[in-house]
């Protein structure tokens, strides 16, 4: 710990399922969680104080959310990412 500090973290975590690309993506943070946590609690604000992290398709959107928002998210974490290759079509 920092000069014998307890360093807080606040976690927002996404529970529901979202499209890959587009407005219900990653974009659910820049509209929902960031004012939402900002508001009632005292934090450290600016991109050198948030970090993006996803797993699997979560890790796909981690990627496309933090590419697209680097002001905004200094640190996207991108675990064992899921990809779509071409379409996917039903026989």
């Amino acid at each position: 710990m920092p000069g014998n500090k307890a360093v807080f973290r606040i976690y927002a975590l996404q529970a529901r399922t979202v499209q890959v690309t587009g407005e219900g993506s990653g974009f659910w943070a820049l509209r929902d969680v960031i004012p939402h946590v900002e508001k009632p609690y005292r934090v450290k604000t600016g991109k050198e104080n948030r970090a993006l992290m996803g797993l699997a398709m979560g890790g796909l959107e981690t990627l496309n959310t933090g590419i697209s928002n680097s002001r905004t998210f200094g640190y996207p974490v991108v675990l064992s990412s899921g990809w779509i290759v071409g379409q996917i079509t039903q026989k």
